[in-house]
């Protein structure tokens, strides 16, 4: 099978635009994001970015060679339709041995797409994770996973329509056999955009530690009360309401009903594995589903999460993921690692025009809360503390500068190598 690209039209009725987003951060009055931390394993992403001036003519990263795709079946569904997922291992002689393993869960209104995003999966690899694109049962009309596309029995050969909880039973059984894959180091997490972004919720607050339940969580965009009434009701996000009603089979939105009872938030515990939800403040799916969430993890009592809004943005899931990807693998990381802060990538030296800014980045991991300090020259950057960081365009004075991070947490701190940054 070939990689798909996103089909997000179930959930996303507004026109999307390509404009880059305005990055909101924690500092200062325009602060949106909610970061909520407690005591577990977490990894960082600094960077220092910026545009490069239109008249200047950078040079350019060289693109990756993407790594094989493998179609392997995971599982049987309980009507006999076969589930699998697109593997991606990562490269052994970079990352020797078993590795956590990261299902990438496909959008489509919980009733159409094939196993994906590919681009997302494929950046999980390259950094070192097992990355599972995985298929399940669709709501109807499921053509996906329907014979002779899909083979063999499809949904449409046994009668079955997908309807809940079956895309949560076999979201259930991608993580056992995540888990259990000989590739894997036994820990799974998952990264989901629009309805499938949802389909993770029901599994980082339930189910077993190291067998059912992830060991971390990420959803973009993600649908979380499918009775919200604000949200059914959005006429200019439409397509909602009949994406969860066909998902659940139901139209009943009633507190306590099957729309509210099949919904992510309602499987929020105290118990909750480390989760990260982002979604754009002008997002393709109804504007609620956002807060609606922040809200059940606040009143669960559940510290270990994330939560990013993405300002300026109509994108929607896996469109916006080239802009959150760091953040995403950062929090990833979080899940995986702990202890004294660690650096496992250090800045490298750039060469940049006059006129022209440079990035630098450095990734860490340890337990949190972490947190980073960039400097210049051995002075810290006013207000250098967060993943992202812009500064005015270079002069020639800043030829030779050295650019390094200290990394803190509880247990202690680390300094980064310096790199050099060249301005001609």
């Amino acid at each position: 099978m070939l990689p798909y690209g996103i089909d997000c039209a179930d959930f996303a009725s507004a026109q999307q635009t390509n404009a880059a987003p305005r990055r909101l951060t924690l500092a200062g009055p325009n602060k949106v994001p909610t970061i909520k931390k407690c005591l577990l394993p977490v990894a960082v992403v600094c960077s220092f970015a910026s545009s490069v001036l239109a008249q200047s003519t950078p040079t350019p990263t060289p693109t990756p060679t993407p790594l094989p795709i493998t179609y392997e079946q995971y599982g049987t569904a309980p009507t006999g339709v076969p589930l699998s997922w697109k593997a991606i291992p990562p490269d052994p002689v970079l990352f020797p041995g078993p590795r956590p393993a990261v299902l990438v869960v496909h959008e489509g209104g919980f009733k159409n797409n094939d196993p994906g995003n590919m681009d997302a999966a494929q950046d999980l690899a390259m950094v070192g994770y097992l990355a599972l694109a995985i298929e399940f049962r669709l709501a109807p009309p499921h053509t996906p996973m329907n014979s002779p596309r899909h083979c063999c029995p499809g949904q449409n050969d046994v009668g079955d329509d997908g309807y809940y909880p079956e895309q949560k039973d076999d979201m259930q059984m991608a993580i056992r056999a995540a888990r259990a894959d000989p590739r894997c180091n036994g820990k799974v997490g998952a990264v989901g955009g629009s309805s499938g972004g949802s389909l993770p919720i029901y599994w980082a607050g339930t189910g077993t530690p190291g067998d059912d339940q992830l060991d971390v969580a990420v959803s973009l965009s993600p649908a979380t009360d499918f009775h919200d009434p604000a949200s059914l009701g959005d006429t200019r996000r439409a397509n909602f309401a009949g994406a969860v009603y066909n998902f659940v089979n139901s139209t009943d939105a009633s507190d306590g009903g099957p729309l509210d009872m099949a919904s992510p938030y309602r499987f929020v515990t105290s118990s909750m594995c480390p989760y990260f939800i982002i979604a754009s403040d002008n997002d393709t799916i109804p504007l609620e589903q956002y807060p609606d969430m922040i809200r059940a993890l606040d009143a669960a009592g559940v510290t270990n999460y994330q939560a990013l809004l993405r300002a300026n943005s109509n994108l929607h899931g896996f469109a916006y993921w080239s802009d959150v990807k760091d953040d995403v693998i950062a929090f990833l990381e979080a899940a995986f690692a702990g202890g004294d802060p660690t650096i496992t990538t250090q800045p490298a030296d750039r060469t940049v025009a006059v006129g022209q800014t440079a990035k630098f980045r450095v990734r860490a991991t340890g337990t949190a809360p972490l947190s980073c300090q960039w400097r210049k020259n051995g002075v810290n950057i006013t207000g250098a503390t967060r993943p992202s960081y812009t500064t005015p365009p270079t002069t020639a004075a800043d030829n030779g500068s050295l650019f390094s991070v200290v990394v803190s947490n509880i247990a202690g701190s680390v300094t980064s190598n310096n790199a050099t940054l060249t301005v001609h």
